[in-house]
Formats: C-alpha cells, structure tokens, sequence
C-alpha cells in the first residue's frame, strides 16, 4: 500500500559455532581446521615470514651497483721486528722500521646487478691501512675473469704510502678479484676500502665466512622456532578464552607476556637470518 514504509530486508541470523547463517553447518573438515591450534602456528609462522621475505626477494630484483668488500680474519706474520735484539727487517730491500711484516687478503667485488664502469666512479677506489702502518706491497692475486682487468695503482704521491688505489674495465655481477697486501704494523691494523660509487650510498663491508663473529644459521633457526612457539601457543589460548566471561587477568597478562617474548626472539631471529642470507665473500676470503 501507499504510504507504508518499508524496513530494510531481514538478515537471517547466524546459527552456533560451526554453523552458516540460516542453520546451514559448516563442513567438518573446515571445522577440524580452524579447532586445530598447529594451523594456527603454521598461519602465524606464514605471516612473520612473509614480510621480511618479501624485502628480500624485492631487493634481490633490484638492478642496481653493490660494490663490496671483505678482509680475511686471518692475517700471516712474515717476520717480527725486533729492535732490541738487533734484528732488522728488510722487504724487498726496503727497511721495515716499525712492526711486523703482515699479509692480509683483501675480497672486493660487485654484488649488485648492474654492471660499474670506470665512468661510474665519482672519488677513486682506494684500500687503506690504518694508522700506524705502511704499505709494503700489493697485488691481485686471484681475479673472477681477465675481461674485469682489474688493477692496482699505487700513488707515487704519497712518500710512505698507506693506501692502493684499485681500477678495471667493467664490474658486473659478482666480478672481482682478491687482493694480496703486505704491510708492516700491527696485525689488528684497520683494513679498509674507500671511494664512491655512482648508485651506492657507500661501500659496503661484508664479514668472511671464517670470521667468529658471524652468526651460525642453526642458532638463529633454533631461536626463530622457539620464539613461534612462544607465541602461538599463548596466543591460541588467548583467541580461545576471549569470548570468555569474566577472563582471569592474570593469566591473560603471563600469555601476553609470552607472546610479547615470542614476537621478540622472532623478529630477531629473522634479522639474524636475513644478515646470513646476505652475500659471502669470493675468493675463500
């Protein structure tokens, strides 16, 4: 009739747990899945790793220069100076007038996926020593192909020389070479590589895989599985008992603490992870 309003259509109103709306039930098997708290794991496992994941692939499809380096942890003495003995230290008729003759390998190369050329190089690539020591010699010793023609320009400048300069054709993914340097100084002398690329913020240092301050994978693994477990196992019992009248505050608090734990180890588990799926160094350095 005219005049008459009508009200908005009537929803059917949902039935029990595991039920559709009208009565309609829910499949068993969708029941059993969504009852069993390792789906739940699993799902929030799923998730945690999902993001860092993402970084990683999207990064790892970036097309960009990565110039990097890495020095061996293990150096080698080739003499020690000792001046009150009377010892004294030649190198290739060179007097060595301060510490010891040390060898330290030196990896550098491109881990980008665009190719550097001379042209991108906007302040020259050097290896320099710290302070207190002095560069005796250097040389390429092992190189990922001839074609790179990396090589190595000492500066004639500098009367006691602390630094090398490094040059080549073209870096593309994963060309280099490593660099042999003898110096004389301290066997802790601070080995570095300097200059600017075009594209790159700065030269990055990588960590050998002999050097002991590298994290292994299997504790990071160990603790990504615990902290998962801190968190969904809590975090399960909490989703379970939050319809709950009234809830126990005091166990709703030690699970949230659980969980805050949890998500804790996991975040950094997945940020000592994602440092060891960074690149390793070439050449056995």
């Amino acid at each position: 009739m005219e005049g008459i309003e009508q009200g908005p259509p009537s929803v059917p109103p949902p039935g029990p747990a595991g039920e559709g709306p009208a009565g309609r039930r829910w499949p068993a098997w969708m029941n059993r899945l969504n009852q069993n708290p390792l789906i739940t794991l699993v799902c929030i496992l799923i998730t945690l790793t999902s993001v860092p994941l993402s970084f990683y692939l999207f990064f790892a499809a970036e097309r960009s220069p990565r110039l990097m380096y890495a020095v061996a942890p293990v150096r080698s003495v080739l003499a020690h100076a000792n001046e009150e003995q009377g010892l004294k230290v030649l190198y290739r008729d060179r007097a060595v007038t301060k510490g010891d003759v040390v060898v330290v390998q030196v990896a550098i190369w491109n881990e980008g996926r665009a190719p550097i050329r001379p042209e991108m190089v906007l302040e020259p690539i050097r290896i320099r020593l710290g302070p207190g020591a002095s560069l005796l010699s250097s040389e390429v010793a092992e190189a990922s192909r001839p074609l790179s023609a990396l090589a190595l320009v000492p500066d004639p400048a500098e009367p006691d020389p602390s630094s090398v300069g490094v040059t080549w054709r073209i870096l593309e993914h994963r060309d280099g070479a490593r660099i042999q340097i003898v110096y004389a100084g301290s066997q802790e002398a601070r080995v570095v590589v300097e200059g600017a690329v075009e594209g790159q913020r700065a030269i990055e240092g990588a960590l050998s895989k002999k050097d002991p301050r590298r994290p292994e994978w299997l504790g990071a693994f160990l603790m990504l599985l615990l902290g998962v477990a801190l968190t969904g196992g809590p975090l399960h019992l909490i989703i379970g008992d939050w319809r709950k009248r009234p809830r126990d505050k005091v166990t709703f608090l030690v699970r949230s603490l659980f969980c805050a734990i949890g998500v804790t180890m996991v975040a950094t588990s997945l940020l000592v992870l994602s440092f060891l799926l960074g690149p390793d160094a070439p050449f056995g350095v």
